[in-house]
């Protein structure tokens, strides 16, 4: 009886360790492997804080660009912003990059919750009555649905999202990604492979202190108060994650430094 209790137990813990979505997961698989001092895929780096040039002689031509500053590629579900736009003699660098997992044609897409979209959506129905030579009115009309809400989806090429979501597994760290993971999960996995969990960054300015929080419902969740240093370069990469009413929208990386 006691073995039998012994194996039920070991049993459990087998099972609470086990990550269904990761477990076969092969190295052969992951393109994109981020860590917090550089970025690579298929193996190859990709150039974090140069010029989005480098970017596309490896990428190939972005399927768009929204004000000469986001650099989106719609085929691969990722989208890089660079800096120094503001004036001439300011360098250009890439210091963000995107990996999707939502896109307006999720379900948190077609209820307008997307990070994006928030701030966006006046300017994005602007463009597109201008470029339509309709009233802005008559774009809110067209825009209506018997279900509640809008047919967003028309105007997705003035959006930052792109219209097809990354679909491989992506690696921060050694531990690994995957569309449609909750921050419990992503965190199991986490720990599993020795890593801090990935906590609320807590920026928003609501005057209350979130920073330890793992709810996963919206907001970025990154490894706080870890130390970076990378010896052959001036800058650490900030990897954090991206959720909207409880679903994944994005991974993030960004040059700090």
């Amino acid at each position: 009886m006691k073995n039998v209790f012994c194996f039920l137990i070991f049993f459990i813990f087998v099972i609470s360790c086990n990550n269904p979505k990761t477990n076969n997961i092969s190295e052969d698989s992951v393109d994109f492997v981020l860590n917090d001092c550089e970025v690579t895929y298929k193996g190859k780096p990709l150039p974090m804080g140069k010029p989005a040039e480098e970017w596309i002689k490896i990428l190939g031509k972005p399927s768009r660009m929204l004000l000469n500053s986001t650099f989106i590629w719609d085929e691969l579900g990722i989208a890089v912003e660079e800096d120094g736009h503001a004036n001439k003699e300011d360098t250009k660098k890439v210091r963000f990059l995107y990996i999707f997992y939502t896109n307006l044609d999720s379900s948190v897409g077609k209820q307008e919750k997307l990070r994006y979209m928030r701030d966006t959506s006046l300017d994005a129905i602007t463009k597109y009555s201008e470029e339509n030579n309709m009233s802005f009115d008559k774009v809110l009309e067209i825009l209506k649905q018997e279900d509640g809400n809008r047919n967003i989806s028309i105007l997705k090429k003035y959006y930052i999202y792109p219209y097809k979501t990354y679909d491989k597994p992506v690696s921060i760290n050694g531990a690994y990604v995957v569309k449609g993971m909750s921050l419990k999960e992503i965190n199991k996995e986490r720990s599993a492979k020795d890593l801090h969990k990935f906590t609320f960054a807590d920026f928003n300015m609501n005057m209350i202190n979130e920073q330890w929080k793992t709810k996963g419902d919206n907001g970025e969740y990154w490894e706080d108060e870890k130390i970076r240093e990378c010896p052959n370069q001036k800058f650490a990469l900030f990897n954090s994650v991206r959720y909207s009413d409880y679903e994944l929208e994005y991974t993030l990386l960004q040059v700090a430094g």
